[in-house]
């Protein structure tokens, strides 16, 4: 396992192998026991894989989802990011610099960990995976038990 420690807010980024091919990406922060799953990297694709659920993580008021600007900004082992939308079974595959020119900064938490790029459903649409095939082979590079 390997940790980073933010020294301004004290949260702590855990990556962990999730078989030869998968590393498990957490956050915990500051004063929490809890640890949030940020997504799994499938390093034999270069892809980061997320779980989005709109009627949860969707920013309502500017119809956005927020992904964490380190771990993008940072990336040495992936430079793709795919979306399970898990309440549509909409699948969704961008490129990560992409993300980083086209993605926003809202009035939230600005710094450390924390920092979330927002993402418009609009724009994302457009990188919406159509064919059941290309979604099939998305969800088994995303899973380990498929």
């Amino acid at each position: 396992m390997k940790q980073v420690t933010d020294k301004e807010t004290g949260a702590v980024l855990l990556i962990e192998s999730a078989g030869a091919t998968h590393l498990d990406i957490y956050l915990r922060m500051k004063g929490e026991r809890v640890r949030r799953r940020i997504g799994v990297i499938n390093t034999a694709t270069s892809t980061l894989h997320v779980e989005r659920s709109s009627a949860e993580h969707l920013l309502k008021k500017a119809n956005a989802y927020g992904f964490n600007h380190f771990i993008l900004n940072n990336a040495k082992r992936f430079e793709f990011v795919v979306l399970h939308e898990t309440d549509t079974g909409k699948v969704y595959r961008m490129e990560r610099k992409f993300m980083l020119s086209e993605g926003q900064f809202l009035f939230f938490k600005q710094q450390g960990f924390e920092k979330q790029i927002f993402l418009t459903k609009e724009w994302i649409a457009h990188y919406q995976i159509l064919t059941e095939s290309g979604i099939r082979l998305l969800q088994q590079q995303y899973r380990l038990d498929i």
